[in-house]
Parts: C-alpha cells; structure tokens; sequence
C-alpha cells in the first residue's frame, strides 16, 4: 500500500537486529566535527550503562516515534561471530 500524503504505510510486525543496534551504540564517534578521523586511542571508552542507555534511545526512537508498530516487536540477537 502506498500512502497518498507521503508518510509510511502502518506497521503491524517490527523485527528489529539488536546485533546491528548494539554495534552501532557500543561505539563513540569516530570522526570530529570537521570530518576527521580521530585517532581511537585517545578516545573515551564508553561504559555499559552508556551502552544500555544509548540502546534504550535508538529503541525508543525507533519504536515509539517512528515505526509504531501495531502488533509486535520482535528483536533478534545471536552469539559473536
């Protein structure tokens, strides 16, 4: 179905790769606001509350304010490669 104002369709299923996801918020930005690498040693590292917090949000983001699905959320996460 395509939608006739531009926004997208509704959404019943949400299936969502945590592994993608947690990647993603595990790790700081790697470039400053000019676009240059910064070099990964003098870094910050990030903690695992950051991490869990910056999940929450992307989920949050996700699920609630954009996709709002109507049925299901399904997040899939499998062991290391």
């Amino acid at each position: 179905l395509h939608s006739t104002c531009g926004l997208a369709p509704p959404v019943d299923r949400l299936y969502l790769d945590m592994n993608g996801i947690i990647h993603g918020c595990s790790h700081n930005n790697s470039t400053d606001e000019d676009g240059a690498e910064i070099n990964s040693s003098t870094t910050t590292k990030i903690t695992r509350e950051e991490i869990f917090q910056n999940v929450c949000y992307y989920l949050d983001r996700i699920v609630g304010d954009i996709v709002q699905p109507n049925e299901m959320v399904f997040m899939a996460i499998d062991g290391v490669a």
